[in-house]
């Protein structure tokens, strides 16, 4: 006896059908890798990392920064606005991020002309990168936010490009 509410002879066939859906059912294995749209395929003929570098360095003119002598302490090294910009580029542009980061400044920037509130999400505040790009408006300098914190040096590269359609 399999249950009280239901004979053994309807319990089996229900297993039975249970296993006839399972035969006719097809293995899927969906892919759960990270993906990101090559910046090539928005602006055709630029390389992602030159351009985001050429993006900080103009805005780090622009707000007087690359003449800044004075250090600040981030994860545990004093660094100018030069020296941090230059770690955060080195480590994004190394792990694959260079597209990530000129597409969500690019939808930021579309967002902020819609009249759309945006501001730092988590650790992300504490990028310097992101500060100058606008994809958020906190010094992460002036306030000794840790960047190590929001992108790991020992944080695995895994941004996949595709191509976008």
């Amino acid at each position: 006896m399999y249950s009280k509410h239901v004979s053994d002879t309807t319990f089996e066939q229900m297993c039975d059908n249970t296993l006839l859906i399972c035969d006719r059912c097809e293995y899927l294995k969906p892919d759960t890798n990270f993906k990101i749209p090559d910046w090539s395929s928005v602006k055709p003929g630029t390389d992602a990392g030159k351009e985001l570098r050429k993006l900080v360095a103009k805005e780090l003119k622009r707000r007087g920064l690359h003449k800044v002598a004075k250090k600040y302490r981030v994860d545990g090294k004093d660094v100018t606005y030069v020296e941090q910009a230059k770690i955060e580029l080195d480590r994004f542009i190394d792990k694959g991020f260079a597209s990530y980061f000129l597409i969500t400044q690019d939808l930021i920037n579309y967002g902020r002309k819609q009249g759309w509130p945006f501001g730092p999400r988590g650790s992300a505040g504490g990028s310097l990168v992101c500060f100058l790009l606008g994809i958020h408006c906190l010094d992460p300098l002036k306030w000794e936010l840790s960047f190590d914190r929001f992108m790991a040096s020992s944080r695995g590269g895994y941004m996949l490009k595709v191509k976008m359609e």
